[in-house]
């Protein structure tokens, strides 16, 4: 009698151990599906909740300003800032809208910070074009940096330097340089053809074409400036003059209407 009541002790701690087991088990399981559920239910009110309390409280963008804007299209402009009126501050992404706006040709660097509790501070430094480059039948404006871009007023810059030729937006900021160590004969520039990625060929206001050489451009800016200055040089009505042989100077003449 009392050996079983022995082997009826020891089962039940072993059974409750099981029961236990099972249990813990059960509820590891049932908790995190249970609180998905819960999670799921109630966070869009509290979402809703949250952006309500954005709006009463003022949270939210109402002001944008922009700095630095000279070129920039302003319809171009506002069609991508307008998109962030009326969202909620926290939710404003500062990256995703200067990826945007590095999108408009004049943009060079968009600089965005955050005016607590409403406002949204935009400053653009616009690209700085010093030639008007045409190639592959695009005209594209150019910066001292090298850097081109295609804004849709390109052609109303006529004010500047015109310059042609696969590769002359590496080399043209130095060549205009040069070309402005001889006020003579920039005054007369009108355009320029980089020829074969290594010597230019410019045209001036008269009509006429000079021919540089690869290497030796300041002399042969030198003594384009004297030919320019003689007189008796110039009423032989030269149509091209050739600079690229170093010994001498090949002159063409327009040809008599």
């Amino acid at each position: 009698m009392s050996r079983r009541r022995e082997i009826r002790r020891h089962k039940e701690p072993i059974g409750r151990i099981w029961r236990q087991l099972f249990l813990l088990v059960g509820l590891l399981f049932i908790m995190p599906v249970g609180l998905y559920f819960l999670i799921k239910a109630y966070t869009p009110a509290v979402t809703q909740g949250y952006y309500q309390l954005m709006k009463r409280e003022g949270l939210t963008v109402q002001t944008i300003l922009v700095e630095g804007r000279h070129h920039t299209s302003k319809e171009s402009l506002l069609k991508l800032i307008t998109a962030f009126k009326g969202k909620v501050m926290s939710d404003v992404t500062v990256e995703a809208l200067e990826t945007s706006l590095k999108q408009l040709p004049w943009v060079r660097v968009v600089s965005i910070r955050k005016q607590w509790p409403d406002t949204l501070s935009v400053h653009l430094t616009e690209h700085i074009p010093i030639a008007r480059w045409q190639v592959n039948q695009h005209l594209k404006l150019l910066t001292a940096e090298g850097v081109s871009f295609e804004p849709a007023e390109a052609h109303s810059f006529s004010h500047l330097p015109y310059v042609l030729g696969d590769g002359a937006d590496k080399v043209t900021d130095a060549f205009l340089k040069t070309l402005k160590k001889f006020p003579i004969v920039y005054k007369e520039f009108v355009s320029a053809v980089w020829v074969g990625k290594r010597r230019w060929n410019i045209h001036l206001r008269n009509g006429l074409t000079v021919r540089l050489r690869e290497d030796g451009a300041l002399n042969d800016l030198a003594k384009l400036t004297q030919y320019l200055q003689d007189k008796a040089f110039m009423k032989q009505n030269p149509d091209v003059i050739d600079l690229r042989i170093p010994s001498k100077t090949i002159v063409k003449r327009k040809k008599k209407s």
